[in-house]
């Protein structure tokens, strides 16, 4: 289906060691019938942060050094 209407995603992300943070920005573009005009979702701007626990890192490496020997 070819008409004039159009999508645009945009996302920066940075990540630190333990965190990382993300911008995304979303925008439908057309007209009522066009392919993404139909669509109710004409923008979004979503912003979110993640941290990464190092006590789970620590558990993880711990666990790995204490497993069982077999030879």
């Amino acid at each position: 289906m070819a008409d004039r209407s159009n999508m645009t995603w945009l996302e920066l992300r940075y990540h630190w060691p333990h965190d990382e943070v993300a911008l995304q920005w979303l925008s439908n573009r057309g007209t009522l019938f066009s392919r993404f005009g139909a669509l109710p979702l004409r923008s979004a701007l979503e912003l979110s942060y993640r941290h990464y626990f190092e006590a789970l890192l620590r558990t993880t490496e711990y666990l790995a050094t204490k497993a069982p020997s077999f030879a």
